[in-house]
């Protein structure tokens, strides 16, 4: 079986066994993720984020002549 499209760091299965998503988490209530906020504190402080805020302040855009 090959990697999930779904990666996150706060998935909680409510069941042993549920693909991960998040319909079967523990912080889904059905409309919003319960700790978003902390996950996305958590994302603003990884490596990828920094990759990526790295490249979209310094994108000059393209030249057409």
């Amino acid at each position: 079986m090959g990697k999930p499209a779904f990666s996150c760091i706060g998935f909680e299965p409510r069941k042993a066994g549920l693909s991960p998503n998040c319909g079967n988490c523990k912080h889904y209530n059905g409309k919003t993720c319960l700790i978003k906020a902390e996950l996305d504190d958590l994302y603003e402080e990884s490596r990828s984020f920094e990759a990526f805020d790295r490249m979209m302040r310094s994108n000059k855009g393209i030249k057409l002549d």
